[in-house]
């Protein structure tokens, strides 16, 4: 049998219920904030004053190193520790580094912060969509594409932030710290959101251990206390398959398995790609618009960044067409 079969079954007939939707809104707002923190980037380079160029373009370095190495850490916590832990403390350690961020003294300090917040941050990008498909039935597959409008949902909302700040704020206070700390605190917030996640059932099943607690939790939760299994659910694994399903789940080297070599390279490459593109585009376009003024300039990429959300959804409804996943 194939790795989680039993356990796909079990939620197809659990059913898409609340639980599925409370977890689609947080996985949802965690792409949300990860978009929020590289678009909050560009205004902290625009509106931090004193640096020549080099000095701010250390910024986001300092904030991709911390993607890059958050994305590898907080993939390991949830092969070691579970989803639920690496989930919730991407977002903790996120909230914590926009905190200190926000009141930061110096130049150094700042870059110390974007470290640490970049770490958190590659946390997000990498672990929701791995929590949300281990809980949703299989005919529900597509929610997962969906979840990409919240790349643009949360540059929208970073930069009406943006707009009402340049149109209100009067304070002595730099407004990118004002920015940050409004962050810090959707952060906590989401962080609170997620303490009512459970463990995946799928990673329960490669660790050896028995998920129906989870499922039934589940289905409780979704309405269905007295939700019965038909027969075990891990009755279909021999030890040795389990033993050997968590060590490769656990392993980074089977990525650059014969089987899996071309695939890893490719999948790299495309995603190296549209990063550099996405990233340049969103950190440099308030240098790019030969506009004067920071409010138009703005109001355009708040427009470029609602734009993006109807072709998400185009491409959730193209991927069950003919044309598939692939094209």
């Amino acid at each position: 049998m194939k790795s989680g079969a039993s356990i796909e079954k079990a939620l197809e007939d659990i059913g898409w219920g609340p639980y599925q939707t409370s977890l689609f809104i947080n996985t949802t707002n965690a792409w949300s904030i990860c978009q929020f923190w590289l678009m909050a980037m560009s205004i902290l380079m625009s509106d931090y004053q004193g640096l020549d160029s080099f000095q701010k373009s250390m910024m986001p370095v300092s904030l991709n190193l911390g993607t890059i190495i958050g994305c590898y850490f907080f993939s390991y916590i949830s092969d070691a520790l579970g989803r639920k832990a690496a989930f919730q403390y991407s977002i903790l350690v996120t909230a914590s580094s926009a905190l200190l961020l926000a009141f930061s003294p110096g130049y150094y300090s700042v870059l110390s912060c974007l470290v640490a917040l970049g770490i958190g941050v590659g946390g997000d990008f990498a672990v929701p969509g791995t929590v949300l498909s281990e809980f949703i039935p299989p005919s529900k597959s597509k929610a997962l594409t969906v979840m990409n409008v919240a790349w643009s949902i949360g540059g929208s909302i970073c930069i009406l932030l943006a707009i009402i700040l340049e149109i209100t704020w009067d304070l002595s206070i730099s407004k990118w710290r004002a920015l940050v700390a409004a962050g810090a605190v959707m952060s906590f917030v989401l962080w609170f959101m997620r303490l009512e996640t459970l463990e995946s059932p799928k990673y329960l099943q490669i660790r050896n251990e028995d998920p129906s607690e989870v499922l039934k939790e589940v289905a409780r939760r979704n309405g269905k206390p007295y939700f019965e299994f038909n027969g075990p659910l891990m009755d279909d694994y021999e030890e040795g398959d389990i033993t050997e399903m968590s060590r490769k789940s656990s392993s980074f080297s089977a990525l650059f398995s014969v089987e899996m070599f071309l695939t890893t390279v490719l999948l790299t490459l495309q995603f190296v790609m549209v990063g550099f593109a996405n990233t340049g585009f969103i950190l440099f376009m308030p240098q790019l618009l030969p506009i004067n003024s920071t409010l138009s300039s703005y109001g355009i990429i708040l427009v470029q960044q609602i734009c993006g959300m109807p072709a998400m959804l185009l491409a959730a409804y193209l991927a069950d067409t003919k044309l598939g996943r692939r094209w």
